[in-house]
């Protein structure tokens, strides 16, 4: 299972598309929110159905992507540690980009849309 964290509508289309079109056959769960994502996750570990990859988006309301990245850490981490995590942003900023590289479980910070070169860095 995939679970992407995007709150722009858009975006999820675009992303939901080109995931379809390279993976088409791997479920997806899409929350708005951190906060929402980490009911799923919850919900998901109990379940046992953890997702196997995270797609995250840094600018959203509620709780964004580094306060998700933070609760991620605290909760999950140590529980899932084969989860892998990718940044998905709109974020320029290189700050932004050496600030992701400082949790240990993101594999990589990716600049949306998302691309053919994008999905090959999640899916390799």
């Amino acid at each position: 299972m995939i679970l992407l964290i995007e709150d722009d509508e858009i975006d999820v289309l675009i992303n939901d598309r080109m995931i379809s079109k390279y993976k088409g056959n791997i479920k997806r769960v899409v929350a708005k929110n951190g906060s929402e994502a980490e009911k799923i996750l919850e919900t998901s570990a109990q379940e046992g159905n953890f997702p196997t990859k995270i797609i995250l988006d840094l600018i959203m309301p509620i709780m964004n992507g580094f306060q998700f990245l933070d609760m991620y850490q605290d909760k999950f981490y140590a529980k899932f540690p084969a989860t892998k995590v990718y940044v998905l942003t709109s974020s320029i900023h290189p700050s932004d980009n050496k600030k992701t590289k400082e949790y240990p479980f993101v594999n990589a910070h990716i600049t949306k849309p998302l691309s053919a070169s994008g999905i090959q860095e999640i899916f390799g």
